[in-house]
């Protein structure tokens, strides 16, 4: 009597192990690999599956697919054409914009990213296949997304703020250029986080970044150069300053009652030949003064370029300085402002 009873409770122990555990029967297929998961459910977890006939190649799909929810989800060409079609901001302006905000949910999807997890691993006996369950908990990937939000908007008031409150003309653009670039990246992580929010609301922005770049864009006419080309080099260069100070949206006087005056030289050294190539070298230098002639700032570029004839090189050197004004001049001279010394940290 006293073996049955043992038998009996071993019995019921074996059920009630049974009842405890996930309902499968061992090497049954879990219910994630053709369904929705009771452990680890969509409120709470993003998943990826992936399958392979080894374990590496199931393990890797698996942590892919997570990824591929961010890669459908967020389109820049949208948030490009819903955030920014009110403003009065030029082509330039805008493209550049859809590319920082690009950039920004690159950065932010990879740190995401860091945080997918292997959570099960299945084989199915019959086919050999392996099956990966990757799992990307909501609530530990969002956390740090909104302090981050939280620290852009606080930088963001600040900067305007100390817009307003500046009197210097490129300490004003420098300050309301750093509260647009703030909303940038901040646009960047909300796309992130209304995936990763179960409500897709995330935490949506306060300032209205299309009125933030109209502002910003407002105060650059306002602001007077005259440009200034120094040393025998004219040609290319001399006609590029105005037209990029021009496309960066000052104002180009010749009159000396300008707000700034800008210097530029380009300091040519002799050609030298290579490998059937002509390479020439210069340095091009920029400073910046205020109506007291104080000296604001200094800036140097190193320029080179190749040519197969001798009389092309220099040319292409020239030109290869009118690239540099044109593409570095705006952030080069808001980087002499006070704003512009201070990272968005």
């Amino acid at each position: 009597m006293v073996y049955v009873k043992m038998i009996l409770c071993g019995l019921l122990l074996l059920i009630l192990l049974a009842c405890s555990g996930a309902g499968a029967k061992p090497g049954s297929e879990p219910d994630w690999v053709s369904g929705n998961s009771a452990k680890y459910t969509s409120q709470r977890y993003l998943l990826g599956r992936g399958q392979a006939d080894d374990t590496a190649t199931a393990e890797d799909r698996a942590r892919a697919d997570v990824a591929k929810i961010f890669v459908v989800n967020i389109n820049v060409a949208d948030i490009d054409k819903q955030k920014f079609s009110s403003s009065t901001a030029g082509e330039k302006s805008a493209s550049e914009l859809t590319s920082e905000v690009s950039r920004t949910i690159v950065t932010s999807t990879g740190q995401i990213l860091k945080g997918v997890q292997i959570a099960d691993i299945w084989k199915d006996e019959t086919s050999k296949t392996v099956h990966a369950l990757a799992v990307l908990p909501r609530q530990e990937a969002s956390h740090g997304i909104r302090q981050e939000i939280s620290r852009l908007d606080s930088l963001t008031r600040l900067s305007i703020e100390e817009a307003a409150n500046a009197t210097q003309p490129l300490d004003k653009i420098a300050y309301a250029r750093r509260a647009v670039i703030a909303q940038q990246e901040r646009l960047g992580h909300q796309k992130s986080l209304q995936i990763i929010d179960p409500s897709g609301r995330g935490d949506p922005s306060q300032y209205d970044i299309a009125r933030l770049i109209t502002d910003y864009e407002k105060l650059l006419p306002r602001v007077s150069i005259k440009p200034v080309m120094m040393g025998e080099t004219r040609g290319i260069v001399a006609s590029a300053l105005p037209a990029a100070l021009s496309s960066a949206g000052f104002t180009v006087t010749e009159s000396d009652d300008a707000d700034y005056v800008m210097e530029v030289s380009l300091k040519l050294a002799e050609t030298f030949q290579k490998e059937g190539w002509y390479w020439g070298r210069g340095v091009l230098l920029m400073n910046l003064r205020d109506r007291q002639n104080t000296v604001l700032g200094q800036k140097e570029w190193p320029v080179k370029a190749s040519a197969r004839e001798e009389s092309e090189v220099m040319l292409r050197v020239e030109r290869e300085a009118d690239d540099i004004l044109l593409r570095d001049l705006l952030p080069s001279i808001l980087g002499f402002a006070k704003a512009g010394q201070a990272t968005v940290n």
